[in-house]
């Protein structure tokens, strides 16, 4: 499984890992609360998927989970990889999606996949800032409460002039 290519990802590191729920699967949870104190509600699939997260260290004692965040269409991971994996962290990845999918059908029908095929990764460098990260991951909740309440204010827009040049924009303009 090639990702970043320059990257060995059995190696110590950190990552920002997301993954989107499979087309027809329910949602993982829903937003709960008012504007400014937002949390997400677990559906029982998102209480699957929050059951495997906490047993991803037993794929392999070298992955610790340091914050993750389930969100109504996807999830967030930050995972730490303590030491020299003997698997590439995708195969991780992918047992974990096998696993809760395994563990929400013992219960529940679904056809299919929970995951969508394949997921995203951001690599920590010495130039990302792992409190940003936290902080990125906490305030998911929070900022999809504003994109729904206020949609006007995160739309795209393209050829709007700032200063004398052409760009294409999305978000707040105040």
């Amino acid at each position: 499984m090639i990702r970043a290519p320059f990257h060995d990802y059995t190696d110590r590191c950190i990552y920002h890992i997301t993954m989107t729920k499979a087309p027809g699967v329910p949602d993982f949870g829903k937003l709960s609360g008012p504007l400014h104190d937002v949390s997400i509600e677990r559906t029982p699939l998102g209480k699957a998927i929050a059951a495997n997260i906490a047993a991803i260290p037993k794929l392999n004692p070298c992955l610790k989970v340091l914050q993750y965040m389930i969100m109504p269409d996807h999830l967030h991971l930050l995972i730490f990889v303590t030491d020299k994996l003997d698997k590439h962290l995708g195969k991780y990845i992918g047992m974990f999606k096998v696993k809760t999918g395994q563990t929400y059908r013992e219960k529940y029908e679904l056809e299919g996949p929970v995951f969508s095929e394949g997921f995203y990764d951001c690599i920590l460098h010495r130039k990302r800032s792992l409190d940003v990260l936290f902080q990125y991951i906490r305030s998911n909740p929070r900022r999809l409460a504003v994109r729904r309440a206020m949609p006007e204010y995160f739309k795209m827009r393209r050829g709007v002039e700032i200063c004398g040049m052409r760009c294409s924009v999305y978000g707040n303009f105040f």
